[in-house]
């Protein structure tokens, strides 16, 4: 697949293999065979049709985080004990951690999710596993097994890549929780 063929994994985001850590695993060939595995393993999350971010029904909740794919609600407020606005850190009830739980096992080419606010998208992102050797220029909840009760929302995987915008600081996210008294700063 060459660079003009390359597909948006979530919309405005692409998916970067990690190759860094591979290349001292393996070498040669075996490197460029391994290589090109990890972007053939991104092609079904790439592939899959999204649709646009606000296609998506309003829901009752203030804020959630809904699957992309099928716009299944992830994440209510109501799963939320906490957000604090400065590190984008949500610590959750038991209820949220137990639907992060009923995600399964996170591809290694992530899972998109959208962060509604009183039913209008703010912004996307993917569900990410530690595990992956895929990069994401995008923000990511890093889903760790077991599953903690704090989820961090973080811009790209492994780390911030440069010249994207961040999302995450959108004021509408930090006047629900502090609506809701679950903000902290």
């Amino acid at each position: 697949m060459g660079m003009a063929e390359e597909e948006e994994a979530i919309p405005g985001r692409r998916l970067h293999p990690v190759s860094m850590k591979v290349k001292v695993l393996v070498s040669g060939a075996a490197y460029l065979g391994l290589l090109a595995g990890l972007l053939v393993a991104s092609a079904p999350l790439a592939m899959e049709q999204l649709g646009p971010v606000d296609s998506h029904e309003p829901t009752a909740e203030r804020f959630g985080i809904h699957l992309l794919s099928s716009g299944d609600l992830v994440i209510s407020d109501g799963d939320i004990v906490s957000y604090n606005r400065t590190s984008y850190e949500m610590v959750l009830e038991e209820t949220g951690v137990a639907r992060i739980r009923e995600l399964g096992r996170i591809p290694v080419n992530g899972t998109g999710f959208v962060v509604m606010v009183d039913g209008h998208a703010v912004y996307t992102g993917a569900f990410w596993t530690p595990i992956s050797s895929i990069g994401y220029d995008g923000v990511v909840l890093m889903i760790e097994i077991p599953v903690q009760n704090a989820l961090k929302f973080e811009l790209g995987y492994p780390g911030r890549f440069s010249g994207i915008s961040d999302p995450r600081d959108d004021a509408r996210i930090a006047d629900v929780f502090r609506s809701l008294g679950k903000l902290v700063q």
